[in-house]
């Protein structure tokens, strides 16, 4: 039979509290890394809504649901001409390999939502702008009616079309995400 000796004994003892020293250790690691992770992505999230605040408190001051499609077709104009209208999904993409580990699986398909309403947020605002161009190119082309011609309306474009409905939209997004607010506050 084989005999453990207590140099036997001792070497097996070494390496079983290495082995436990290390995955005390990586499990410390894997904790800072992980609320590292969460305290990214719950920042960049948190700066997009206040961004979404400050948008919605310059394109409607009061903070009352506008009624008058004229008023919504303003708000809509204010929208395109808005500079910097863009939400931060860099953090956000950058840490997706590590997602899974920081944040819970409820918490993880809060934070895809939220950015998919903040990217609709800006293909609404891109539509708009398109439709502003494509109004701006057919008054380019129409010509005002001389004395001698018949009257004609001007043309119907698609922001007057659609400007009013594209608001509506926006605000109802924008509004379900401020009040449903930072998942991982």
């Amino acid at each position: 039979p084989p005999h453990v000796g207590r140099e036997d004994l001792g070497q097996v003892l070494g390496f079983l509290l290495s082995a436990v020293g290390s995955y005390v250790s990586d499990t410390r690691h894997q904790r800072q890394q992980n609320s590292a992770v969460r305290a990214i992505i719950r920042l960049e999230l948190q700066a997009n809504l206040q961004r979404l605040r400050e948008v919605l408190v310059t394109l409607n001051p009061t903070g009352k649901t506008l009624e008058d499609a004229s008023q919504k077709r303003y708000a809509a104009e204010q929208l395109v001409n808005q500079t910097g209208l863009s939400f931060s999904s860099a953090m956000f993409v950058s840490q997706l390999n590590l997602i899974s580990g920081a944040l819970t699986e409820k918490e993880i398909v809060t934070m895809f939502a939220a950015q998919e309403r903040l990217a609709q947020l800006t293909r609404i605002q891109d539509t708009l702008q398109h439709y502003q161009d494509a109004d701006r190119q057919a008054m380019s082309n129409y010509q005002l009616p001389t004395p001698n011609s018949p009257p004609r309306l001007r043309p119907a474009t698609p922001f007057l079309e659609h400007a009013a409905e594209l608001w509506d939209e926006f605000a109802g997004i924008a509004q379900a995400l401020l009040q449903s607010g930072n998942p991982l506050k």
